[in-house]
């Protein structure tokens, strides 16, 4: 499966301001990102809801793998660069992981701090030269979470559009602003927010504090992300608006997973239902599922309920590593292992100085058994397959 957006229309997209056109009606743009999303957008993704659909009858975890990426490139990769692909890393300037990415030791970068005004030229320059391409992601919410707003424009936070727009409105601003993202050359945004509440502090990245309203707005922002060109990725399962901290800084409780089934991971069943295709697991503590673990770390929670009894066989991928509540007691490389065993398919690693020791430990670990070779190989399926490698790899470059 290929990308089919046209980059150069985007990058003449991103040298426009934006702005919402009211002239249009919102019932059109609804209907033009569901089209678009039901023919798969521009993102090289596999169906999960056909997948979805035969696990229905069963709470049993799904073991499928993408064929298309398992009898393929997947199976091609040495060890070192399978577990590469399972790794991404938070930068500012991507360009210092510009070697990891081209010897397969990174497998995707996420923007964090103040970037510099040539960032579209650092990610091009970070992609030169890798073999395969990596995920090159935002961290852009809006509102408080927006570290490109000096290069493309003020996005308003998920509560404040909640309060002044429409579900439609908010879905073309975010479209819009994933247009221009997709114009520097990201192929992921991580969010929508789809924690109900404001607890750990959120505060007003959160769409609201009902079910109702989180998914009327998160579920069609997610939809004009992925139409635009973007893979959506659902945050912070299983739901952290009710934490009793801000997992930065310290662990963060829940309260138990019948409460959790009935409010917060509702909002999550109706990202899958709706096709996002990758979810972030945070590092809150759920009672009764993740044994004091946090979920990011925990089987039960991963294995278990994201993809047993929510059908879930899409991307997971981790909340950042460098967070006091998954670091109590633990490395960061010890953390990315128990991550993977849980049944994570990317780890989000908090910087550069962590690669080397990260992927020294997941070596020891799949080389000694502690990590399955199966699973990591089910992981790179799933990566592989969202960038749109769906049989041999590409070419090695010379």
């Amino acid at each position: 499966m290929t990308l089919m957006c046209d980059e150069a229309q985007a990058r003449r997209v991103v040298r426009r301001r934006h702005r919402v056109d009211r002239r249009r009606s919102p019932a059109a743009i609804v209907a033009a990102v569901a089209a678009l999303v039901m023919v798969g957008g521009c993102v090289g993704a596999t169906n999960v809801s056909e997948r979805r659909a035969s696990a229905r009858g069963s709470t049993s975890t799904p073991t499928s793998t993408p064929m298309t990426a398992r009898a393929g490139c997947a199976a091609r990769l040495s060890a070192a660069e399978r577990l590469g692909q399972l790794m991404m890393v938070l930068v500012s300037d991507p360009r210092v992981v510009a070697a990891d990415i081209a010897a397969g030791r990174v497998g995707g970068f996420a923007i964090v701090g103040t970037p510099s005004a040539d960032l579209a030229d650092a990610i091009t320059e970070a992609r030169r030269g890798a073999w395969l391409p990596p995920f090159a992601s935002g961290d852009e919410e809006g509102g408080s979470v927006q570290r490109l707003r000096e290069l493309l424009g003020k996005l308003p936070s998920a509560r404040s559009l909640a309060s002044s727009s429409t579900p439609e409105e908010a879905a073309r601003l975010h479209g819009d602003y994933a247009t221009r993202l997709r114009g520097l050359g990201f192929t992921m945004n991580l969010g929508p927010v789809f924690d109900v509440g404001s607890g750990s502090g959120l505060g007003d990245r959160t769409f609201g504090t009902d079910v109702d309203t989180v998914v009327r707005y998160a579920l069609p922002v997610a939809q004009a992300v992925r139409a635009a060109g973007l893979i959506p990725v659902a945050k912070h399962w299983p739901g952290i608006g009710r934490g009793t901290a801000d997992p930065h800084t310290a662990r963060s409780d829940v309260g138990s997973i019948d409460r959790l089934r009935s409010s917060d991971l509702v909002a999550f069943d109706r990202a899958i239902e709706g096709d996002v295709p990758a979810v972030m697991v945070s590092h809150v503590v759920v009672d009764g599922l993740t044994d004091g673990l946090p979920a990011s770390i925990s089987a039960p929670a991963i294995t278990g309920e994201l993809r047993g009894r929510q059908h879930f066989d899409g991307l997971v991928i981790t909340d950042s590593l460098g967070m006091d509540a998954v670091l109590e007691g633990r490395t960061e490389p010890e953390a990315a292992l128990a991550a993977l065993r849980a049944g994570a398919d990317v780890v989000l690693i908090s910087g550069p100085a962590q690669v080397a020791p990260t992927l020294a430990r997941l070596t020891a670990a799949l080389d000694a058994g502690e990590l399955g070779a199966t699973d990591v190989e089910r992981s790179v399926a799933r990566v592989l397959a969202l960038k749109g490698i769906a049989g041999a790899c590409p070419p090695r470059p010379a």
